[in-house]
């Protein structure tokens, strides 16, 4: 989760605590070490925003990295790149080291959970399918009903005319 600094604090949003809960309800309690909030221009940690205790309970462990200027950064890593490739390997370690402490998580819950949304997305398009098809039946049939009963009158009307009277339409035609 990636955070800039400079924007209005997280713990006066008001939708921050539904945003973590509903994150960490996404995934598995089995990655959530693999879980870390980055903070972005953060001079020192009297800057800081977040509201720490807006972390729902499964997130409490997360690791909080913060990152004051990404640009004053990029120019230490070029002088460190000019200096040699030694040097270039100790700083790429340095970072990647902290990677090597988050544990590796089977994905196969994050997998489970994405067949079952799939599925379930499935079964509800089948079912709004259905329902415009039966729709357009029971209009149909509706409007055959009213074409029935329209030539039910008539059949009703014409046993009603006198017979010497369609006598005289029979001549006329």
């Amino acid at each position: 989760m990636l955070s800039r600094s400079t924007s209005k604090p997280l713990m006066l949003s008001s939708f921050s605590p539904m945003v973590l809960t509903t994150i960490s309800g996404m995934f598995p309690n089995s990655i959530v070490n693999n879980i870390a909030f980055i903070f972005t221009m953060v001079p020192d940690p009297t800057m800081f925003n977040f509201d720490q205790a807006s972390r729902p309970v499964e997130l409490k462990k997360a690791k909080i990295w913060s990152i004051n200027n990404l640009f004053a950064q990029w120019i230490e890593y070029q002088k460190r790149l000019a200096q040699g490739p030694l040097t270039v390997d100790e700083y790429i370690l340095e970072g990647m080291n902290e990677i090597d402490k988050c544990k590796i998580q089977p994905t196969n819950s994050i997998y489970n959970l994405y067949v079952m949304s799939t599925d379930i997305e499935a079964a509800t398009s089948n079912v709004i399918a259905r329902m415009d098809q039966t729709e357009s039946t029971h209009n149909e049939l509706k409007k055959h009903q009213t074409d029935k009963t329209t030539q039910e009158q008539a059949c009703i009307y014409l046993l009603l005319i006198p017979k010497t009277t369609l006598k005289c339409y029979c001549l006329v035609y």
